[in-house]
Formats: C-alpha cells, structure tokens, sequence
C-alpha cells in the first residue's frame, strides 16, 4: 500500500505531465483534489518529534509504550534518531492542560516575535 503523501506527489507529477500535454484544466483539476485531501488529512500527513509531542500534552510513557506498534503502523518513525509521531496518534487536549502540564514540568513557552 502507498503512503498517502507519496500518492499526493503521484498526483500533482501526474498533474505536471498533463499541464505540459496542453491538458490545463484536468491538471488543475488534480492539483485542486489533491489540495483538498491533503488539508482534510494534514493531522495525518504531519509527523511531529517527541518533544513536540509532548508539548502538545502527550505522556512520555504513552508515547514510548505505542512507539513499536505505530511504527509497524508507520504511524511512528525514527529520524536521525529521533523518535517521530504522526499528529493524528496524538491526544487531543485543551491548550490550558498543554501550559499547565508543561509549566509542572518547568517548560517555558517559547516567545515570537
């Protein structure tokens, strides 16, 4: 089975080949389906690190624990050693248990701007 970002790839390649054959609209066609999928599935298409993971509210533990089953999944991955999420495996948790959570932990929010 193909990965969907891979498919997504396919299609707007596929979509280049029929721009450059004079087939504008069936390219903007495909270049607007894909567009579509991959806003509707961007929790899935995102991985995030660890770190990242765990700001968002996620448990160290429950990450370690479902690391081996969600990377046979390829829901999980490593990347020059560092350990990968994709974001749809993530808790959902409210931003004020986010901050809370990361203040227990003495995390400081990082400033922008």
């Amino acid at each position: 089975m193909s990965d969907l970002a891979q498919v997504l790839t396919d299609v707007r390649g596929e979509a280049a080949v029929l721009r450059r054959r004079g087939s504008v609209a069936m390219a903007d066609a495909l270049e607007e389906f894909a567009d579509k999928v991959k806003s509707s599935a961007e929790d899935y298409l995102t991985f995030v690190t660890e770190s990242e993971a765990r700001l968002r509210g996620a448990k160290l533990a429950f990450l370690r624990r479902n690391f081996p089953t969600w990377e046979q999944d390829g829901h999980a991955r490593k990347v020059h050693g560092t350990r990968e999420y994709r974001a749809i495996m993530l808790p959902r948790v409210t931003p004020a248990s986010i901050a809370r959570e990361a203040g227990r932990r003495g995390e400081r929010p990082r400033r922008t701007g």
